[in-house]
């Protein structure tokens, strides 16, 4: 019977705990990921949009900050591609079990390579249930 209280014990408290650490450990990502930007622009200080590497990196990052700052369903396959469609049109697709979300980023970019949101929109593409 002592052993039934204790097991009982132990399943609370780690239920009770598990969330939490979850979700400080999510915070601890999010400060992680908008420190290592912040030093990805200082060295990117001398980018120009004549050079297109660095100009895609930026925005890739920019992508992915916004994913991870705004997207809810953190399950599924992450972030599976990142897709230029027109020359500052991008989509992300993010598989989840018998969808892919898709995030469609309209964006500007100046002459230091500072990326702007123009436009976001989400669309889901339906894989089917087989």
């Amino acid at each position: 019977m002592k052993t039934s209280f204790l097991k009982k014990i132990l399943i609370y408290t780690c239920l009770t705990y598990a969330p939490l650490s979850c979700a400080v450990d999510q915070n601890d990502l999010k400060n992680t990921i908008s420190n290592e930007a912040k030093t990805m622009q200082d060295k990117n200080s001398n980018c120009t949009t004549d050079n297109r590497i660095l100009v895609s990196q930026n925005i890739f990052n920019f992508i992915i900050e916004d994913i991870v700052a705004s997207y809810g369903a953190t399950g599924g396959g992450g972030i599976s591609s990142i897709k230029q469609k027109a020359t500052y049109i991008y989509e992300a697709s993010l598989p989840q079990e018998g969808k892919i979300d898709v995030l469609t980023y309209e964006l500007s970019i100046d002459e230091s390579c500072a990326v702007s949101l123009i436009n976001k929109s989400e669309s889901v593409i339906d894989k089917g249930h087989r």
